[in-house]
């Protein structure tokens, strides 16, 4: 594992440990969600049980040592699987801790974490007191029925989205559709980042693998300056092209002069915050006659890197008259150089 780990650089996309307090909190939190997706609508009594679970078997693994002579190396065994479980679940809380809040309460997790229920049947099924011996895996046994339909209504809809999503990709992908709509349509579905997906179906593409060597590329843009002089700033100031942020959840709105079909936005800039952790960053745009900017008409990308000069593309495919900019939910300073709409020369590229 040393050797492995020499010359080690973390991602630069994950957000730096929030501390010891939000470390542990979302430990707790992975632990809740070894019981599945009710382990996320039951927090946070579902990570405080598992807890309350990890630490009795301690005790009585603590205790078996010293009374059972002739089980130690089976105790010793269940204790190495306890300290695993514990040391993944610490691992995992400290790399997530920069994250929302809530980060600890994801379903991929459930596969990593339903070991420490396990530990905890067989330690307390082995070597629990006369009482719980019993008690304590047949508690578990009963909790995994009770949750066993919600988890199972749960993997149904996942499996069917899932499979409607495919589906359509499959189809969209076989008819020609340009990579820039792709990458539109199945953001997050394929991957939460409109850029790492582009690029990876950019390579799939030029490596010639399987069904994506038909995989119609982007178009030649048309590039249109938008210019930097926003109608609306809020929870921030706007100076020569530089958002200040001042509170959470901060946006500069920009105007067009008149509704354009845009396929993507670009946007230069440089990123100047506290503690060079990647910006929480959001854009969303609205049609013509629109009062609000709906859900579907927005794009987050909570990893956008920072630093001086950079740059990011936001693909939209839609008739677009106002862009909104969320450059950070955190102080910072947001400069932005360009702002460029990419616009097709290919009348048939426009969809309403």
């Amino acid at each position: 594992m040393v050797l492995y780990l020499r010359g080690y650089s973390a991602p630069k996309h994950h957000a730096a440990p929030g501390g010891a307090w939000a470390a542990l909190r979302t430990t707790v939190q992975f632990l809740g969600m070894s019981l599945g997706e009710p382990g996320a609508s039951l927090w946070p009594g579902s990570g405080l049980v598992v807890v309350a679970l990890l630490l009795g078997s301690v005790g009585v693994l603590a205790r078996a040592w010293f009374r059972e002579a002739g089980e130690r190396a089976r105790i010793e065994g269940m204790a190495c699987v306890l300290a695993a479980v514990v040391s993944l679940a610490f691992g995992s809380g400290w790399g997530r801790s920069g994250e929302d809040v809530l980060a600890g309460l994801q379903p991929r997790y459930t596969t990593l974490a339903i070991p420490a229920l396990l530990v905890v049947y067989f330690i307390f099924a082995g070597y629990g007191p006369r009482l719980t011996r019993n008690l304590v895996p047949m508690t578990l046994f009963t909790a995994a029925c009770i949750l066993l339909w919600p988890n199972i209504e749960q993997a149904w809809a996942a499996g069917r989205g899932a499979h409607a999503e495919a589906e359509g990709f499959d189809r969209d992908l076989a008819t020609g559709t340009p990579l820039f709509r792709l990458v539109r349509r199945y953001t997050p579905y394929l991957h939460p980042s409109q850029e790492s997906l582009h690029e990876a179906l950019t390579l799939l593409h030029r490596g010639e693998i399987g069904k994506f060597r038909s995989l119609q590329e982007d178009p030649i843009f048309q590039e249109q300056a938008v210019q930097l002089a926003p109608a609306d700033v809020r929870l921030a100031r706007w100076h020569d092209g530089c958002v200040e942020v001042t509170g959470i959840d901060p946006w500069v709105r920009f105007d067009l002069p008149s509704p354009v079909f845009v396929c993507g936005i670009r946007v230069r800039y440089s990123h100047a915050g506290t503690d060079g952790s990647p910006a929480r960053f959001r854009m969303a745009w609205r049609r013509p006659g629109q009062r609000d900017f709906p859900a579907e008409q927005q794009y987050g990308n909570w990893s956008l890197p920072t630093g001086a000069d950079r740059a990011t593309t936001v693909w939209v495919d839609d008739q677009v008259a106002q862009i909104r900019i969320q450059p950070d939910n955190r102080p910072c300073e947001f400069t932005i150089a360009e702002l460029t709409l990419l616009v097709s020369p290919q009348p048939d590229m426009k969809r309403p």
